[in-house]
């Protein structure tokens, strides 16, 4: 059998493979271009509902109190931002707006390979300039990006309601078994294990929590509003009454903050939202 490539052969299947390859790009150029406005449309949900810039562009974003290096999103982590917002809306929307206008926060931003010094980090609240920064590219299990989503912004909200990002609350330092001491802080304590829910000890959820009295109360926070984390803590409350005390007191300071994250609000945004098909999903 003999093939006849002759030189109009290779230029119909050149003009052929130069169509596709344009296709292609224009498919996928499409939906980088798509994900990218369904990104701008959900920080425009979220501005249109607390009043607050969500960000994941240069434009307007305040200059950080901390010497804090990060890179803005290029369009080919459109697709990763976007999975990271929808889990955000989802979590941040817990938040009544008033309770966000009382914190006085003004910026949410949104960046990848954020560092503060040569430390990795993946959140970090700017206290002065009431500022949040997420690096979107987190790597982690499914529920921790939730409760970092609630972990940072509980440490602003200690700087925006008690005057400190580090208060030390006499009254939460009464809640522990005497002669307890916390550690050095959060920064001296980021091993991967010490932020797993284990109950080490009686009034904590975790090592972190142990590692300063801030970091505790930001714990406890984050579990009232992760239903995963919630759903492993709850049991303990049982038997641990230091543990219970906490968390009475961290729901009493939300009323005091915000009437409407009284009774029925815990368990309101703790149920699960039913999918197209009726079946229940978080």
């Amino acid at each position: 059998m003999r093939f006849n490539h002759t030189p109009e052969h290779f230029r119909t299947t050149r003009v052929r493979l130069t169509g596709l390859a344009i296709a292609l790009v224009l498919v996928l150029g499409s939906r980088s271009f798509s994900q990218e406005n369904e990104n701008s449309l959900i920080c425009k949900r979220l501005q249109q509902r607390y009043d607050v810039e969500f960000l994941f562009a240069a434009s307007r974003v305040s200059k950080c109190t901390w010497k804090l290096d990060y890179q803005f999103p290029e369009k080919r982590d459109q697709k990763k931002l976007n999975s990271f917002l929808k889990m955000f809306e989802h979590e941040f929307s817990k938040y009544p707006p008033e309770f966000v206008k009382k914190t006085r926060l003004k910026q949410v931003v949104f960046v990848k390979s954020m560092k503060l010094g040569t430390a990795k980090r993946w959140a970090i609240p700017d206290y002065f300039k009431e500022t949040l920064y997420y690096d979107f590219t987190i790597r982690s299990t499914a529920e921790y990006p939730r409760r970092m989503v609630h972990h940072e912004y509980y440490n602003m909200i200690e700087q925006q309601i008690n005057g400190n990002g580090y208060f030390k609350d006499p009254k939460w330092a009464k809640f522990n078994e005497k002669g307890f001491k916390y550690g050095r802080g959060g920064a001296s304590n980021r091993k991967p294990s010490n932020s797993l829910f284990n109950h080490p000890q009686p009034g904590f959820v975790n090592s972190y929590a142990m590692s300063g009295l801030e970091e505790d109360k930001a714990e406890i926070w984050a579990v009232l509003f992760v239903t995963e984390n919630w759903n492993t803590v709850k049991p303990w409350l049982d038997d641990d009454e230091i543990l219970r005390k906490k968390v009475e007191y961290t729901e009493r300071f939300a009323k005091q903050v915000c009437r409407e994250m009284g009774e029925g609000y815990w368990e309101a945004i703790r149920k699960p939202k039913a999918s197209s098909n009726g079946s229940p999903k978080s």
